[in-house]
């Protein structure tokens, strides 16, 4: 993104589309993110490297949609050892 970071990013979105919510994702540690200006307490950031179980659970968690503790990846493989089954 020549020109803009992520967090300048952000805040157009967030101008444009107020009721968006945004997850943030950096190899930076969050520290960093507050030093470009990221001080909204309801920002959601997720550290690389990251599992796929902990991105889901940042992206349930950010989308409000965490209704029941998510099962583990191995207890959601269909017979056929894929989520399709």
């Amino acid at each position: 993104m020549p020109g803009v970071d992520g967090v300048e990013l952000g805040r157009r979105i967030l101008q444009r589309w107020p009721s968006l919510r945004l997850l943030y994702m950096s190899a930076h540690p969050a520290e960093i993110l507050v030093q470009h200006g990221l001080t909204d307490p309801q920002v959601h950031f997720l550290a690389k490297p990251f599992t796929l179980d902990e991105l889901m659970g940042k992206v349930e968690v950010a989308s409000d949609r965490r209704l029941a503790p998510r099962p583990m990846r191995s207890e959601r493989l269909g017979e056929h050892g894929s989520d399709w089954g």
